[in-house]
């Protein structure tokens, strides 16, 4: 989703792709669902700018960041290269609830803002993540 506003797109698998099941790139106000993200190069669902997955500092080229979007409800989100749900630098006040995530191979759950900033994390059930403020 390129800078996609106020979508609600849900009940979908996307498993088994080079880089990423779900990437939202400078998009807000989205809902996303998918029944799962499973098996994808390296993220299972990627909220940043990155083609190349989180990079932990800012877009380049600039771009506009992804906030205010709502993942849940994934039943599974599991065996993908690197994490499953990943929320890159600059990008804030994303929900994610929900989630079913096990066995990616750097961490579950992956928030690269300090404290996760505005983003919030709840309900989920995971093995690894990368900050204390993930739930």
């Amino acid at each position: 989703m390129n800078g996609g506003k106020n979508n609600n797109i849900n009940d979908f698998a996307a498993d088994h792709n080079t880089n990423y099941g779900v990437w939202i790139r400078g998009g807000s106000s989205n809902q996303v669902n998918p029944s799962e993200t499973d098996d994808n190069g390296k993220v299972g669902v990627f909220v940043g700018c990155s083609s190349t997955g989180p990079i932990s500092a800012a877009c380049s080229p600039k771009g506009p960041a992804s906030k205010s979007n709502k993942i849940f409800d994934v039943y599974s989100v599991s065996g993908n290269g690197k994490y499953g749900v990943a929320i890159d630098l600059g990008n804030t006040g994303n929900n994610v609830s929900d989630v079913d995530a096990s066995d990616n191979g750097t961490d579950d759950m992956f928030d690269a803002n300090s404290g996760c900033d505005n983003d919030r994390w709840y309900y989920n059930e995971f093995d690894t993540a990368s900050a204390g403020c993930i739930d």
